[in-house]
């Protein structure tokens, strides 16, 4: 993942439509992409919990919102856009994935301009909101949405479905009604089979898939009290992850930023800015020429207090909460250590036998199963190689066996549970 900043997302995105569909946290992509096309800096929570406001960072709110009515039911719309003379940025509020709504929009992408990038997900309304058959439902709404987009696209469209993040423990949000609140429990399990069987379609009718489940297992600490929204750290990570993945589509080379906090408490921000003479790109028949003009410059950020207060609170909170996370992983760890040597005369500890047959490894009551912390089968679903044996060989950095000290103990190397 690189850092990108507001003069490389703007020439990435030069002259190109973008549109962005989804829940509440792909509304939260939508306001930090915004956000990063104009300024250096993070959301703040006040904007991440807003919904439905008339203005955001100069863009407006089409339909729906403030202007037909708050409420958290399956009927809500909201669409939003932002428009420059370079630049075009639109959002859908979704309950559903595919509905008579969705064909109403799928309308204005036939009769308006086509995108240029489609950025999409729907799951956690699609499965708890809509019935006791709302799993089999979502599946039949996925193959009839992912028919239309390539009717109504052109080829030259860059689709990327977004899989569903991690839910947390307890969940609670507008989306859960009292009448659901008994699918507090199963919802994570639900959504891990819903993001398998999208991702499945997905590359079944060459769309482009992110995995944000993998990609934030490992960054619980930002997930906000409610269990299923994220901190503005977790979403510019995710804006980065979509730049960096629709710039490798482009075949375009973007440079690596190393920038300074931008919400630092300091009233004059020093930002590193790489020419743009230094973005090179292969090669995009549709692509315009990168310019040759230096753009490095000191930029001022005007931060007000209460954003800088906000903003330094969060990092700290997700700091002390990584450390609480890595004192997790050490004693699951040892965990391990000792189921190891209770079985040592199985020979390789990760086989596929006790990948299936001993049911203490896998205790769907722990944090751990749906957090990205077990080992064999929280990754399952996204290995081929899951059905095979010797599984230690493409996800251990080696066998525990030969591990003589715990993790984190020492500040060389990667993290000894994945390559």
């Amino acid at each position: 993942m690189k850092n990108i900043c507001k003069e490389q997302v703007q020439l990435l995105l030069h002259n190109k439509f973008v549109v962005i569909l989804g829940d509440s946290i792909q509304r939260s992509v939508y306001k930090d992409l915004v956000l990063l096309l104009q300024k250096d800096r993070y959301l703040t929570q006040s904007q991440l919990k807003e919904k439905g406001e008339l203005n955001f960072e100069c863009d407006q709110l089409v339909e729906g919102g403030k202007i037909g009515g708050l409420n958290n039911g399956t009927a809500y719309r909201e669409v939003r856009q932002f428009c420059t003379a370079h630049h075009l940025v639109r959002f859908y509020f979704l309950t559903r994935i595919y509905s008579t709504y969705m064909e109403s929009i799928l309308a204005d992408f036939k009769g308006g301009p086509q995108p240029d990038v489609v950025i999409m997900n729907s799951c956690v309304w699609d499965v708890s909101r809509y019935g006791i058959n709302s799993m089999k439902e979502y599946r039949m709404n996925l193959e009839k949405f992912f028919m239309r987009l390539k009717e109504i696209l052109l080829p030259e469209s860059l689709i990327i479905w977004n899989l569903t993040m991690p839910l947390g423990k307890k969940v609670y949000g507008g989306f859960l009604v009292p009448e659901i609140q008994h699918m507090e429990k199963t919802l994570r399990s639900d959504i891990i089979e819903a993001n398998f069987y999208s991702a499945t379609l997905a590359d079944s009718h060459k769309f482009d898939v992110l995995d944000l489940h993998y990609h934030f297992r490992f960054e619980l600490q930002n997930r906000m009290k409610d269990g299923v929204h994220w901190n503005q750290l977790a979403h510019r990570k995710l804006t980065f992850l979509l730049l960096g993945h629709i710039a490798e589509a482009w075949n375009v080379d973007l440079p690596d930023n190393k920038l300074e906090n931008p919400c630092k408490n300091s009233s004059d921000v020093m930002v590193t800015v790489t020419p743009l003479s230094d973005i090179r790109i292969v090669s995009h028949p549709t692509s315009a020429k990168s310019s040759s003009t230096d753009f490095s410059c000191r930029i001022n950020v005007q931060v007000g207090s209460s954003e800088q207060t906000s903003t330094d609170s969060v990092v700290k909170q997700s700091r002390k909460q990584g450390k609480k996370q890595r004192k997790q992983k050490e004693n699951l760890w040892h965990s391990s250590t000792r189921q190891r040597r209770q079985f040592k005369n199985l020979g390789t500890f990760w086989n596929e036998n006790m990948a299936y047959n001993d049911s203490y490894l896998y205790n769907r009551e722990d944090e751990h199963y749906f957090s990205g912390n077990g080992f064999a089968q929280n990754d399952g679903p996204y290995f081929r190689e899951f059905m095979q044996p010797h599984r230690h060989r493409f996800v251990m950095r080696s066998p525990p066996a030969k591990r003589h000290f715990a993790p984190y103990s020492v500040h060389r190397g990667a993290p000894f549970y994945r390559y």
